[in-house]
């Protein structure tokens, strides 16, 4: 009798944190979000073979997104990102050369947040993307075009302000690695730098 009343007992304790961390999430509102930002692509490497002479390694940005919560300071958020062009000119072959590099991603990462007050909230993310490339190249007086897309892993901070309970203002640096082939498109690595305008709302 004694073990089976520590039994009920333990599964009565279960159920109720399940119930509790259920009535958690559902009070905790989704989040969707518009950024705009400047991509700094971290390294000089040679797109498509190229020797460079000068290198444009920076770009206007842009990003949507959609945040799930798991708890209040846990959750899943999805986005796009338009990352913009790396350039660069240099020689291949003795010969003038040129290329340029346009690249995107697909966004998934964990969100955690620890809230400093009711105004202002720490983020930091870790996940993952589905890149994209398309490079536009001319060599040897030949103009070429290659894509290229695949997966790598993404990690960032990131600090926001709470205007209301529906409107927040976040800042972000989001580190995108490891995008393109190197026999292709060649490889890029981009710094994300975003403010943006959050929008918290409850489906049910």
């Amino acid at each position: 009798m004694k073990i089976k009343g520590l039994a009920i007992a333990a599964l009565a304790t279960s159920l109720t944190a399940g119930a509790v961390t259920t009535a958690v999430a559902q009070d905790t509102p989704n989040w969707i979000g518009v950024s705009v930002g400047n991509t700094q692509f971290s390294n000089d490497n040679n797109l498509s073979g190229i020797t460079p002479t000068s290198t444009d390694k920076s770009d206007n940005a842009w990003k949507i997104f959609l945040g799930i919560p798991f708890n209040k300071n846990l959750g899943l958020e999805l986005g796009y990102a338009k990352l913009g062009d790396q350039t660069i000119s240099g020689t291949f072959n003795a010969a003038n050369a040129s290329s340029r590099a346009t690249s995107t991603a697909y966004l998934i990462d964990l969100v955690g947040n620890y809230d400093f007050n009711e105004s202002f909230s720490l983020l930091g993310k870790l996940g993952m993307h589905r890149w994209g490339v398309n490079d536009d190249t001319t060599k040897n007086g030949v103009n070429a075009s290659n894509g290229a897309d695949g997966f790598n892993s993404t990690y960032g901070l990131g600090v926001q302000y709470n205007v209301n309970k529906d409107v927040g203002l976040r800042m972000e640096w989001e580190r995108i690695n490891n995008m393109g082939h190197e026999t292709t498109t060649g490889k890029i690595d981009a710094n994300l730098i975003t403010i943006g305008v959050v929008y918290r709302f409850k489906i049910l």
